[in-house]
């Protein structure tokens, strides 16, 4: 399975984007996630993946409405997420944006127990929305809106 198959299929059927936590961490402080998943039936596909993406790859079989073929959703998060999103990155047409601003957001990622600035929880803020516009469906690519990352400082 070369790169470029898998950033069609992500294109088509995954989200890649930054999960709030509801929770608060200590302190009172929102957790963010950065992760893509893929949800579909074809389990051999997802299975390829990860085996392919290993650690940090989970698989697991969605609930199924009745009637309907089973649903699986495998998702990548950590160690895996980074090789996924390198490998597949200058192929992605559609999620190109999405993953520019997970990778950035994981660059905020603090290893330990160090104490998060304020800073740093305001630019993982600001990556949470802007990737959260990126995935609704009212959002339309132009050139006034597409650098998004551009705007860091």
């Amino acid at each position: 399975m070369d790169n470029s198959y898998i950033a069609g299929f992500i294109d088509g059927e995954g989200w890649i984007g930054i999960a709030k936590s509801n929770g608060m961490m200590a302190g009172g402080k929102p957790r963010y996630f950065p992760e893509c998943r893929i949800t579909n039936t074809a389990l051999d596909i997802l299975e390829e993946l990860k085996e392919k993406y290993g650690k940090g790859a989970h698989l697991r079989e969605m609930k199924k409405n009745v009637g309907r073929r089973k649903i699986y959703q495998l998702k990548f998060y950590g160690s895996a997420l980074i090789n996924l999103l390198k490998d597949i990155r200058k192929y992605l047409r559609v999620k190109g944006a999405q993953a520019d601003i997970v990778l950035a957001t994981i660059e905020t990622m603090t290893s330990g127990r160090r104490k998060l600035t304020k800073e740093i929880l305001e630019e993982r803020e600001r990556l949470y929305v802007c990737c959260r516009k990126l995935n609704t469906f009212e959002y339309v690519p132009t050139e006034a809106n597409l650098p998004i990352l551009e705007a860091r400082g």
